[in-house]
């Protein structure tokens, strides 16, 4: 795939190359998000002071299922002396691997060098590249200028936010604020949005433009076992996250410390399990309701219905890790 053809939409170009922690290929990295990062060079200042700050941030990306990859057209020995540099002059260790791309192989492949600025060094590209494997946004800064690794920080996380809850983010969102919903597609679902915005969950500035309004916490997620969605068995799906949930709180860790991380894992894997046919059903709802399948109200308590359940999961897993001391 030449250079040029990169854009975001693209499967990211697979490559095997040598670096700072051994051959590493980007098929390797499926099933995780990466951060693909360049820098015009070792030994240089505003590089040096960008790999600090990644490093510094880099237990965060971590906590995002991301892994960040460096690179520039340097060798390996020259890398790893230049890495060896930063720890001994910060006490930093650099904890992800730098791609060492001499002949500038990955580098054209993923179009980091500008050609009307240098041939012999790459410009601060960054890629972000979802678990498929397929590239979602591009970041070009300048050679002179370093790039704000919260910001990479935030737009990751915008991305996943966005994935997670098929919603869109506004101008300098930050975790923690409401999302956006995208324009109604359809014009009941614009009238449904002008006299029912409450009922939709939304805080409306107008019919097409709309805030997802933060949900209250619900006292208990069997109240919500009425609601007229049989089709969807979400009596079922309630039954089996109530049990879930209550076995999670009862537990404690036994036997050995193999047997306590098989413990863990059993129920790790069914809070995976739960938290994936919640997100098929909320595309599946959130897909009849937009063809008109089923009407607002109906969407409205199947929505409340699922936001309940995220909001007893999420607690369950984050007691599940402090239990078994997983947390860290």
């Amino acid at each position: 795939m030449e250079n040029n053809k990169l854009h975001i939409g693209s499967k990211a170009p697979d490559f095997l190359a040598a670096s700072t922690t051994g051959p590493l290929k980007m098929s390797d990295y499926k099933g995780e998000w990466v951060i693909l990062f360049s820098h015009p060079g070792d030994f240089t200042p505003v590089c040096t002071t960008e790999f600090v700050a990644f490093a510094k941030a880099n237990e965060e990306f971590n906590q995002k299922n991301a892994q960040l990859i460096g690179l520039s057209i340097d060798s390996n020995p020259s890398h790893l002396a230049w890495v060896d540099a930063i720890d001994r002059i910060t006490g930093i260790t650099i904890p992800f691997p730098v791609i060492a791309d001499r002949m500038g192989d990955v580098a054209k492949l993923y179009g980091m060098i500008a050609p009307d600025v240098s041939n012999q060094e790459t410009v601060r590209s960054v890629f972000f590249i979802d678990p498929e494997q397929i590239i979602r946004a591009i970041l070009i800064y300048p050679m002179t200028n370093g790039r704000n690794v919260q910001e990479i920080l935030r737009l990751l996380t915008a991305l996943q936010t966005s994935d997670k809850y098929k919603a869109v983010t506004p101008a300098n969102w930050q975790q923690g604020q409401p999302t956006m919903v995208s324009p109604p597609q359809t014009h009941s679902q614009l009238i449904d949005r002008k006299q029912n915005p409450e009922d939709l969950g939304l805080d409306c500035k107008d019919w097409f433009w709309c805030y997802n309004a933060k949900s209250q916490l619900p006292e208990g997620v069997s109240a919500m076992a009425n609601a007229e969605n049989a089709r969807y068995n979400l009596d079922e799906l309630i039954q089996i996250a109530d049990e879930l949930v209550n076995r999670i709180e009862s537990v404690a860790p036994t036997g050995t410390r193999g047997a306590q991380h098989s413990q863990f894992l059993a129920l790790h894997r069914e809070m995976n399990q739960m938290e994936a046919r919640i997100d098929l059903l909320e595309d599946q709802v959130k897909a009849d309701y937009f063809a008109g399948r089923i009407a607002g109200e109906e969407f409205r308590n199947i929505k409340y219905t699922l936001d309940s359940l995220e909001d007893l999961i999420d607690p369950a897993g984050d007691l599940l890790k402090r239990t078994f001391g997983m947390d860290n």
